[in-house]
């Protein structure tokens, strides 16, 4: 997530990347299950002390996928601030934190709402009960309200000084102070689900060329958010690379095009999942690649390739008008044909070099069979 710097104006600047500054990032998000049984993600960022007023946040959500796909997201926000007030007489009770005999144990969830006065979800908070947590989870989750919710709630019991402060020697006696005394609050514990089987989304079949590799990415999520494990299926005479959700697949040599059916099991320890796809292997007839000739007006990419007199190069970098044999944004790969002989079977690129009848002669454009000479496909040295 990025913030806009408190510099820039929203009502007259254009957003650039100097605009924005890094505010908050996440590893892989478990998804979230409600008890309507929805599905969501959700995240918490946290905006810099001392920022308040008109701003944008921008978020970039990239997932872990062989195709790279990612989601991007501007939103108009107004920052205001979450500290919660500072007259005692403010705060006004709205309940106690927990009841008489309202326990959790590990597998369970716990609920916490606050509702203003028409009804209106405020806070949403859940808590997910372990065994690490099932002891003390009261004060876990009142330390969760206490600091996302600071300009709303107050957990604890307040003192002659006005301060709320919690109680954990005696968890029942705590109330939650809200700075609204028109809102009502509710705490509720969720039994816990019953297990399902992973859910597995199919991967799509794939084509490949013989001797090459390809990347596959399984997506695969659990509601119970239990840790997964992936048992792939893949016939010989394929083989592959990798575990859990990302594999590679390396294709052998083929005398005709091939199908074969790759499978994966994904269990949660209890229940599992299978799905197939299928993998085709062309025999593929291999042809060297035509390198067009540099171009002073040609936008080049790293990675890219172009002839120059001949010789073959590798742009290291992006580069427009940098002549390849006096820049350092290309790299020689290799020279094509310099002082050849001249061969009638052969393709030359533009700009590649021959000798015939003792002549040199350099290709003008991609030729083949053409006599050096005689075609003005080529011009003499």
């Amino acid at each position: 997530f990025y913030l806009t710097k408190p510099s820039f104006n929203a009502a007259t600047d254009v957003l650039t990347w100097a605009d924005l500054e890094l505010v908050q990032d996440h590893d892989n998000v478990a998804v979230i299950k409600d008890t309507d049984g929805k599905r969501y993600y959700e995240m918490s960022v946290a905006i810099p002390q001392g920022r308040s007023g008109e701003a944008i946040l921008y978020s970039r959500w990239q997932r872990n996928g062989v195709v790279g796909e990612g989601f991007y997201n501007c939103s108009d926000i107004t920052i205001v601030s979450d500290a919660g007030p500072t007259d005692p007489s403010v705060w006004t009770s709205v309940g106690y934190f927990v009841r008489q005999g309202q326990d959790a144990i590990a597998g369970e969830s716990v609920w916490a709402r606050l509702f203003d006065e028409n009804g209106q979800e405020v806070i949403n908070q859940q808590l997910k009960i372990t065994a690490e947590n099932q002891a003390n989870w009261q004060q876990t989750l009142a330390a969760q309200l206490n600091l996302d919710y600071a300009h709303l709630v107050q957990i604890g019991v307040q003192n002659q000084a006005g301060e709320v402060v919690f109680n954990g020697n005696d968890v029942l006696t705590n109330q939650v102070y809200s700075s609204n005394a028109t809102y009502t609050y509710t705490l509720s514990v969720q039994t816990a689900p019953t297990n399902t089987a992973p859910i597995v989304h199919t991967p799509d079949d794939l084509v490949i060329d013989e001797n090459t590799t390809v990347a596959v990415h399984l997506h695969a999520f659990d509601d119970e958010q239990t840790a997964l494990t992936y048992n792939w299926s893949v016939p010989a005479p394929l083989s592959f690379t990798g575990g859990d959700a990302n594999i590679v697949i390396t294709a052998p040599e083929v005398s005709a095009n091939a199908d074969y059916s790759v499978s994966v099991s994904v269990s949660d320890g209890q229940l599992s999942t299978e799905t197939s796809f299928t993998i085709t292997v062309n025999d593929s007839v291999i042809t060297d690649p035509v390198i067009a000739p540099w171009s002073s007006s040609a936008v080049y990419q790293a990675g890219d390739q172009a002839s120059f007199q001949g010789v073959v190069y590798t742009a290291q970098w992006w580069n427009q008008g940098q002549q390849p044999d006096n820049s350092n944004a290309w790299q020689e790969t290799s020279t094509s044909d310099v002082d050849s002989n001249w061969n009638a079977g052969k393709a030359y690129q533009a700009g590649a070099e021959v000798t015939y009848q003792g002549q040199r002669y350099s290709a003008n454009w991609w030729t083949q069979g053409d006599t050096p000479g005689q075609a003005n496909v080529w011009t003499q040295l």
